[in-house]
């Protein structure tokens, strides 16, 4: 499983240039000068970038896949939209961060961090469903754009080019994080918002065909959805404890 999992960071290494994207790539480009040669600025107070009045924010066009190790054992697997910043407390951590996602499955769990707006959501609401071990130990967490957008998910509009014979790098990714759950197989998908929830035709449940997990629509925690997502999550929970007798 790792080693087809890691095919996925060769294959998108190899299509995501500017020849398949000119569009993006120029995006991209014009939206970095602002950063000058640091890439980032902060108000951290620590780090060489920051500066007082100015908001945690960093250059685009990197990417992450997977945000948590390949657990030996894993059970869940959730799905977001969009990567915003990995490190909400420091523009330099946040930069180095996503730039060390990039290349292969992380050894660092960004999920129980607690560093990102969504780690502390997902730590909550576990926490809550009294599953924490789970998260820790048994949940691999992806998005299903996987370059990142920061706090909005306002610059996905910027990935949707084609061109003849090339999909955008927002179908691209749909239909590869499909690929990767089927191939991880867990027992619970957990879909966080309506984007991610996209994914397999928008089905849920058992309704689908791409394996004997359940598909457990959930509100996402960010902007006041954090008591909703939690009962979404238990709900989802409940069906785990269902089936997972069945792959003992």
């Amino acid at each position: 499983m790792e080693n087809k999992i890691k095919d996925y960071y060769s294959k998108f290494e190899d299509i995501y240039n500017d020849k398949n994207y000119p569009k993006w790539f120029q995006f991209t480009n014009d939206h970095n000068e602002k950063f000058g040669e640091l890439g980032y600025t902060c108000n951290c107070r620590f780090c060489p970038g920051s500066r007082i009045n100015a908001k945690l924010e960093h250059e685009l066009g990197h990417y992450a896949i997977l945000q948590t190790p390949l657990h030996e054992d894993v059970k869940i697997v959730t799905v977001g939209n969009n990567n915003s910043w990995f490190d909400e407390s420091c523009g330099d951590k946040a930069l180095k961060a996503v730039k060390s996602l990039k290349d292969d499955i992380p050894t660092r769990n960004f999920y129980t961090e607690g560093k990102s707006g969504l780690s502390k959501s997902l730590i909550k609401a576990f926490k809550a469903a009294e599953a924490s071990q789970l998260l820790k130990n048994n949940t691999v967490g992806l998005n299903r754009t996987w370059l990142q957008t920061g706090g909005s998910s306002d610059d996905i509009s910027q990935m949707k080019e084609k061109r003849l014979g090339i999909p955008s790098l927002v179908d691209t990714c749909h239909v590869w994080t499909e690929e990767i759950i089927t191939i991880i197989k867990p027992q619970l998908v957990l879909l966080l918002g309506g984007e991610a929830q996209k994914l397999f035709n928008n089905q849920k449940g058992d309704a689908h065909e791409k394996g004997s997990f359940f598909i457990q629509h959930c509100r996402h925690p960010s902007h006041g959805g954090q008591a909703e997502f939690t009962k979404d999550l238990k709900d989802g929970l409940k069906e785990y404890e269902k089936r997972k007798y069945r792959f003992l």
